[in-house]
């Protein structure tokens, strides 16, 4: 009997004692959950955000530009009237290149200038497609030298110095070519005009900044007979 009562106290210490071990053994399980829980709630917090600074970033991304357009920086003056062989009268600009070209056509000129700069025409970058708003000025060119059929034309292509020597001097002669195309299209005959590409070879300004570069990509015209 001694020995039965005996055997149950020691039954019940043993239990009292190994209660704690147990709940303090689960405790490290429940706590390693819970860190699970609130690591993947972070997790799926910094997702959520990198997706609202993507967003972000495309609706501030500026909408793409329409491809630039090289300009001539030459300004003209005013209108005049111009009387040409034949009887037709054109409106040219005071101290433009027609102005200029036609002094030289009628022996009027007092410049040694030669050769004399499209100041109103443009191309797309990197293109020999003329944009429209050369068009005026092809025009008016074009009555000019049928008028003076007599005379050859040299129209000459050139670049700033990006990109390659070669490529240059194949989109100067491309471009020059786009004037000359233009002429015969509008009637101009065509033993009287000659093309050259020179590329970068003939700069008339630094290529070192933006309106120096501007200034070298340029088409000019010259009576060569």
């Amino acid at each position: 009997m001694k020995k039965s009562i005996l055997l149950v106290l020691v039954i019940t210490l043993f239990t009292s004692c190994s209660d704690p071990a147990e709940s303090k053994a689960e405790a490290p399980i429940n706590q390693t959950s819970e860190t699970s829980q609130e690591m993947g709630s972070l997790e799926h917090d910094e997702a959520n955000q990198l997706e609202r600074l993507e967003a972000m970033k495309e609706q501030t991304q500026p909408e793409s530009q329409p491809e630039k357009v090289e300009t001539s920086t030459v300004k003209s003056g005013d209108p005049i009237n111009w009387l040409l062989p034949g009887g037709r009268t054109i409106q040219i600009y005071k101290d433009g290149l027609e102005e200029k070209l036609l002094k030289l056509l009628e022996g009027k000129s007092d410049s040694n200038e030669k050769h004399f700069v499209f100041d109103r025409i443009s191309f797309k970058t990197g293109s020999a497609e003329l944009s429209e708003n050369s068009y005026s000025q092809l025009k008016l060119i074009a009555k000019i030298m049928s008028a003076f059929r007599d005379h050859v034309y040299l129209l000459r292509g050139h670049t700033d110095n990006r990109g390659s020597n070669k490529l240059n001097r194949t989109l100067s002669y491309k471009r020059a070519n786009s004037l000359k195309q233009f002429f015969l299209d509008y009637g101009v005959p065509r033993h009287i005009v000659r093309t050259q590409g020179l590329g970068e070879q003939e700069p008339i300004a630094t290529n070192d900044t933006a309106e120096g570069r501007a200034k070298n990509r340029r088409i000019d015209i010259s009576i060569t007979k």
